[in-house]
């Protein structure tokens, strides 16, 4: 198959998942607290990534990460990321999903901007 049109499937089924996850989410939220749900969407990845780090040939030599701070940077991304799958899963307890959705676009622009600022990575 073509790259080109392998990569436009792969981004065509990235965007149908991330628009069904908000209505996904407020549905599951009905019935379980966020907390729950962020525990089972790491732990899926977590599950996934041990399945699939052991095989060098599908991704690359990883990054030595017995480094000091290559763990705190990973520890601080974890936390990070586990703050905001919680605090998006308790947002939907006040927004509707497509509200949800709506606010969630600024996510990319924020992480952006925090690039330049913090990390001090050109613009252009």
């Amino acid at each position: 198959m073509n790259q080109n049109i392998k990569g436009f499937l792969y981004a065509i089924v990235a965007c149908f998942f991330w628009g069904t996850l908000p209505i996904a989410l407020k549905q599951a939220s009905a019935h379980i607290d966020a907390l729950t749900i962020v525990w089972l969407r790491f732990t899926v990845a977590a599950l996934w990534l041990w399945l699939w780090l052991p095989r060098p040939h599908l991704h690359g030599k990883l990054h030595d990460w017995s480094e000091g701070r290559a763990l705190l940077l990973f520890a601080v991304a974890s936390l990070c990321l586990g703050g905001n799958f919680t605090l998006y899963n308790l947002s939907l307890y006040y927004l509707s999903a497509p509200a949800a959705q709506i606010v969630s676009q600024a996510g990319p622009l924020l992480l952006i901007a925090g690039g330049i600022v913090i990390l001090r990575e050109p613009l252009f």
